[in-house]
């Protein structure tokens, strides 16, 4: 079964330079009111919608501008194929690498939810860019005031608000003729100006205003973080029908952000974002059904419902849910009851999917996999692929599969036991007991460092405090030239 999805792309920017002009030439006026009254935006949608029979969309847009694909919040914010088999006695020996898929729940609110920023999204990587001419400002604001049309209004808002948070005060690249005070006064400027537009339009129900004023007061864009004051925002944008308030309402019920915890709630703002196509909201719906989270019951229609939500976020996968792929591929490994059938030839395929939007454990599992040759033919190359990505993402297991293959070498990779020794060092400072008991090994026998005894111990006991057996049975047998080393763990190990 094939997957597909869209590379993603980073937009580059030439930095545009400002005029050299002095603030005091830039002065803001601030409107006293909006002289015609703007008709509420939207209709109040029902936000416990029965999200049964909801058709799967493939590449979903959204009715908004915001976006389920923005970047990390601001404030948040390789070796050729080699198809011969290898022998592993020598490293197996030492650290036993056999492991198992964790069947364990994996979302991360913290990186899933925090990461749907508006502004982050319109920025982009090369911020500055925005930064314009103090001319083109003045000239777009008197344009922008004489406008009574409240999508006139939200985009220079919008444009001030990025424009505010953009003004680097320490930085000499960009208005260099403003002094560290102009540039301070300037952004203020800027800043009232743009909330002040956000403000009188979300006093008028417009929901792109009132989400965008919700995520600058959440993300501290405004000088604190303040969930009090985002909260009904989000809520009153959800109750339009904005997805992205909707899902970040959700959000909120959940951790008890600038409200009470409320998982009813919760789930309810998350039915409504995941049946308009959210991506991160079909995943969360997916993982909570499944694992019965969020209150929802422990049967097996919840679980059904769990794996169509997993489907089709994994439809809609993108870095911020990399998770998606790689909890359906552990469903689709192991099967599930007579539900689905296993398939493991697909599950490589989803973490494959996931591996490719960043997702560690996944790449880690495939490193496993093109090692061991279980499921897919033996290939070192891919393996060492694989590995180094998640050994970069920090996975000591990964770590010490790359320690292994330096301890063997390949047609394509030469054997090098002091890289190798490096490898578990590496995994070992992480805390993974048996490339502690590894390293421990090397320093006994001098394999790509130095013969020493003591440290040899001293990894030993690392190793058979954090529960290594093997580590265990090794000190029984130890002679420490610090005695009094060696009593004091036997006293505390075997008391």
């Amino acid at each position: 079964m094939g997957l597909s999805h869209s590379s993603i792309e980073t937009n580059k920017n030439n930095i545009i330079t400002g005029d050299q002009l002095a603030v005091n030439n830039y002065e803001t006026e601030t409107e006293n009111e909006i002289e015609t009254e703007t008709e509420t935006f939207g209709r109040i949608c029902s936000v416990d919608q029965n999200v049964t029979g909801q058709s799967q969309v493939t590449n979903p847009i959204s009715n908004n501008n915001t976006s389920f694909n923005s970047p990390i919040s601001y404030a948040s914010l390789v070796l050729s194929r080699n198809l011969n088999s290898r022998s592993r006695t020598s490293i197996n020996g030492l650290n036993g690498l056999s492991a198992t898929i964790s069947p364990t729940f994996t979302i991360s609110n913290s990186y899933s939810d925090v990461s749907h920023s508006l502004v982050a999204q319109q920025l982009g990587d090369n911020s500055n860019s925005l930064l314009p001419k103090l001319k083109t400002i003045e000239l777009y604001k008197q344009n922008a005031r004489k406008s009574h049309d409240p999508e006139v209004l939200y985009e220079y808002a919008r444009y001030m608000l990025n424009t505010a948070l953009f003004i680097d005060v320490e930085s000499e690249d960009v208005i260099v003729s403003l002094s560290f005070e102009e540039k301070i006064k300037l952004k203020k400027q800027f800043l009232k100006e743009a909330i002040h537009y956000l403000r009188k339009l979300s006093d008028r129900g417009f929901s792109d205003a009132q989400y965008l004023l919700a995520d600058a007061y959440s993300s501290g864009a405004l000088g604190k973080v303040d969930h009090k004051e985002a909260f009904p925002l989000f809520q009153a944008a959800a109750k339009h029908g904005h997805v992205e308030s909707s899902y970040r309402t959700s959000y909120c019920f959940e951790e008890g952000l600038g409200t009470h915890r409320d998982s009813r709630k919760a789930l309810e703002f998350l039915k409504y974002a995941a049946s308009k196509n959210h991506p991160s909201a079909m995943y969360k719906m997916g993982v909570y059904s499944f694992y019965a989270r969020m209150g929802l019951p422990n049967n097996i229609t919840t679980k059904k419902d769990g794996i169509k939500w997993l489907k089709r976020a994994v439809e809609s996968a993108n870095e911020l849910i990399a998770s998606a792929p790689y909890e359906l591929g552990k469903i689709e490994y192991e099967g599930f009851q007579d539900i689905v059938i296993p398939d493991k030839i697909y599950a490589l395929d989803l973490y494959r999917l996931a591996a490719s939007l960043g997702h560690i454990p996944s790449a880690a599992i495939l490193g496993r996999e093109y090692e061991l040759g279980e499921v897919v033919p033996q290939d070192p190359a891919l393996s060492i692929h694989y590995y180094t990505m998640a050994s970069a993402g920090g996975d000591s297991e990964s770590m010490l599969g790359l320690c292994g293959w330096f301890m063997v070498g390949t047609d394509r990779l030469e054997k090098n036991e002091k890289t190798a020794f490096e490898w578990a060092v590496k995994a070992a400072e992480v805390g993974l007991p048996k490339a502690q008991f590894a390293v421990g090994h090397f320093l006994e026998k001098g394999i790509g460092c130095g013969m020493n005894s003591d440290n040899a111990n001293m990894w030993f006991v690392k190793a058979a405090d954090n529960g290594n057996e093997r580590a265990v049975q090794r000190l029984k047998g130890t002679t420490f030239e610090k005695k009094d080393e060696k009593k004091k763990w036997v006293k505390k190990r075997f008391k």
